[in-house]
């Protein structure tokens, strides 16, 4: 519900289990994830880029459970949430 609730380019934090990983790469060739995490409530879709991927990608498995620290932002007329940190529950 978080993303209905807070209006885009909100920092805050989000919970929940690791649904869904997909990853692509840049146009830099650096690897990045999609992931969706769901709870409770529902789900959202965590953007990692590369950065953030490196440090905390290990966190960012299928079924774990993780709190990630980031900002809400508009893609594809949907709200995404942009991972800056993250860390095992």
């Amino acid at each position: 519900k978080t993303k209905e609730k807070l209006p885009p380019d909100t920092q805050t934090i989000v919970s929940g289990i690791v649904n869904l990983v997909t990853e692509k790469l840049t146009k830099n060739g650096e690897k990045m994830a999609f992931i969706t995490l769901a709870d409770y409530g529902g789900s959202i879709e965590v953007v990692i880029f590369p950065r953030v991927l490196k440090e905390y990608g290990k966190h960012l498995v299928p079924g774990s459970c993780v709190l990630v620290k980031g900002r809400l932002s508009p893609r594809n007329g949907e709200t995404s949430f942009i991972a800056e940190a993250a860390k095992p529950l």
